[in-house]
């Protein structure tokens, strides 16, 4: 008995280590098939790298905190490029902040390798993709960045240097519409639902007046 209550608290003690790790680490709010595309407007003299008017986005896959993105990106005198990116929420290295950590609220904080710890200043409802959003943001010296809260994507993004100024926004993306085809379809089902209890409710009475009968 001493030797399995021995176990017992070796197990436990490893569950509660399991779930303080999971707890701790950052939550990835977007899933493979995501995909979300920007309009860039920019004005003086970008670098040649960043000189794009529109870009892509795809997740390729998730696994726990790493994200494998595909990002293709035009050019007004270029042949488009498709670049294969990995990212990792939990060591920071979020690209240029793509994405970060889903669910965040003002005050929370977040670790990008290239910035430092980063604070979100400032919640806004917004219209992003043609929908109703909660968006996250807090400025660098050089940019000021949008997120969605419930992913986690960045949507939007202006940044001013002494060269040239550029702004990302996101026009089109399947994240929203997916949830909003889940919510559409739940709706239809639970509506479904209630009309077979109904029938069913009036068969029975149906069936009871008439053996009354």
């Amino acid at each position: 008995m001493q030797k399995t209550g021995g176990l017992l608290t070796v197990l436990l003690c490893l569950s509660t280590i399991l779930l303080a790790v999971n707890a701790n680490a950052p939550f990835v709010g977007v899933k493979s098939g995501d995909w979300i595309e920007y309009q860039v407007t920019i004005i003086g003299n970008v670098p040649a790298q960043h000189n794009s008017t529109w870009a892509r986005l795809e997740v390729m896959q998730v696994q726990e905190t790493l994200v494998s993105l595909k990002i293709t990106s035009a050019f007004e005198d270029a042949s488009p490029l498709v670049e294969s990116v990995s990212i990792d929420l939990a060591t920071g290295n979020l690209g240029d902040c793509f994405i970060i950590p889903a669910n965040l609220n003002v005050g929370d904080s977040f670790f990008d390798r290239r910035q430092g710890n980063l604070k979100i200043t400032y919640v806004q409802q917004k219209t992003v993709a043609e929908a109703e959003r909660t968006l996250l943001s807090t400025a660098t010296t050089e940019t000021l960045y949008f997120w969605d809260q419930k992913t986690g994507i960045l949507v939007e993004a202006h940044t001013t240097t002494s060269d040239f100024s550029m702004v990302t926004k996101a026009t089109k993306t399947n994240m929203w519409q997916d949830q909003t085809s889940h919510l559409i379809m739940y709706a239809i089902a639970v509506t479904a639902i209630v009309i077979l209890i109904v029938l069913a409710f009036l068969a029975f009475r149906k069936k009871n007046a008439g053996a009354l009968l």
